[in-house]
């Protein structure tokens, strides 16, 4: 999962049947009524041909779950299926875990066999899309257990070009992510809150009626998830991600005095200053906040839809879950419809030499089925359109299939070198350690000091 990561089977037999048509039986031939005339030699037949089999074939995939963890079994039961069905390809699994970002790179360089590697989209993106294969020739073809559809029409389209390579994508989310306002229901209820905030308005006046019931309302780990509260509320601010890099970028450090730096600064501040930041929200350490929110103590939380999963054990299987999209802000050009969202991906590399296997075994893996043992077996969301994501995601699912862009983690914070000088100062602001004044001041020197010091 993501806490600085940073989207997360089976069950589905594919039974080929083979028809085989049988001939009448042989007549026997009628009785002579006289001698035969004797027979021209006859021509030897010419050879039948052989029955052609099928190439048997290897598929080298490797994986960045360990073969006990929920998503592992599920992937490992889809290899057990898909095999069955296709009994001339072999998928020969190397269950790395979270190591394989650091393992895979290496081994394509020199040259090791490997047809399909799987991790988190943006970490392909930014390290190992010169590998992957473009998919652009295989998404048009039938998906598997989806009549009259394409392969593209049933995948999350914000999520299959989250990162394209030249307008073309080359990686398939096949266990996706999204963020999100998780929130006790029951916490929402009790305060009379009968509406999901979709404006900084409606979130404060939810924020009002929560610790009017006397419950504290938002809280966060500071140490793991400043980056997404950030990220989200600047790209409601200007409709997108780039004036976050821009302003980073600035050796002068003279942009982050643009009058929406400044509200969102006031608007964060605001929650602490109002009493609807949870007291002691400052020293959270993860996974502390997200236990607050686990054990009904703290009404929000932003984060992954992992969330529900790694907090089962706390909350207990009676835990109301809600969730909902960050709300829009007074003037911003941002969009409710733009979801910080993202998945592991599958990729093919293209030194393969068996990309038409590789894709059929992907296909396989974002077929319904596969999907559907993600979300009951994994308690993970789904990629594929038709398959529901139920219990604590079912409102989180109707978010993402609104949206119409994808955000990527934090709203690109970390594409800058100086995205911890900026993080440290949002840090201090959100836990109202400093006003908003001061934390514009502190951005605009620090990141032209910044700057500065690396020319030197």
């Amino acid at each position: 999962m993501k806490t600085t990561v940073r989207l997360a089977l089976v069950l589905v037999t594919i039974v080929a049947t083979l028809l085989t048509s049988c001939g009448p039986g042989p007549t026997e031939p009628p009785e002579a009524t006289m001698a035969p005339a004797p027979e021209e030699p006859a021509e030897e037949p010419a050879e039948e041909p052989a029955e052609e089999l099928a190439e048997e074939v290897t598929v080298v995939y490797w994986s960045m779950w360990n073969e006990s963890e929920p998503q592992g079994k599920v992937l490992s039961q889809a290899i057990e299926d898909f095999q069955a069905a296709n009994p001339s390809i072999t998928i020969d699994v190397v269950w790395n875990g979270r190591e394989n970002r650091n393992l895979v790179l290496p081994a394509i360089e020199g040259g090791e066999t490997i047809d399909v590697f799987d991790t988190g989209d943006e970490w392909i993106f930014a390290n190992a899309a010169q590998y992957a294969l473009s998919l652009e020739d295989y998404l048009d073809e039938p998906a598997v257990g989806v009549a009259g559809k394409t392969v593209r029409e049933t995948i999350i389209q914000a999520l299959l070009y989250n990162f394209p390579v030249d307008g073309k994508a080359v990686q398939m989310p096949y266990q996706p992510y999204a963020v999100l306002w998780f929130y006790n229901k029951d916490i929402f209820d009790e305060a009379g809150v009968t509406e999901e905030p979709t404006t900084w308005a409606e979130l404060r006046d939810a924020c009002q009626a929560v610790v009017g019931a006397g419950y504290e309302c938002i809280t966060t780990d500071v140490d793991a998830y400043l980056d997404i509260l950030w990220g989200y509320y600047s790209e409601r601010a200007f409709g997108g991600c780039q004036a976050g890099v821009d302003a980073m970028n600035d050796e002068t450090g003279e942009s982050w005095r643009d009058p929406m730096w400044v509200q969102m600064a006031e608007a964060y501040y605001g929650l602490w200053e109002d009493g609807y930041i949870a007291a002691g929200t400052e020293g959270n350490l993860y996974p502390a906040g997200q236990q607050a929110l686990a054990l009904g103590e703290v009404a929000m939380y932003l984060n992954g839809t992992w969330l529900p999963t790694e907090v089962m054990d706390t909350a207990g299987p009676d835990f109301n879950w809600g969730s909902f999209t960050f709300p829009d802000v007074e003037g911003g050009a941002g969009s409710r419809t733009h979801v910080q969202m993202g998945s592991q991906d599958m990729v093919i590399v293209n030194t393969s030499e068996h990309p038409h296997e590789a894709w059929e075994f992907i296909k396989y893996v974002v077929s319904p089925d596969v999907q559907q043992a993600m979300v009951e077996v994994a308690n993970v969301p789904a990629v594929h359109t038709d398959v529901l994501w139920t219990g604590n995601l079912a409102e989180a699912y109707k978010a993402v299939v609104n949206s119409d862009q994808a955000i990527t983690w934090g709203c690109d914070v970390w594409t800058s070198e100086v995205s911890g000088v900026v993080l440290d100062a949002f840090g201090q602001l959100f836990v109202g350690n400093i006003t908003p004044e001061e934390y514009i001041e502190q951005l605009v020197t620090e990141t032209a000091a910044f700057w500065a010091g690396r020319e030197e």
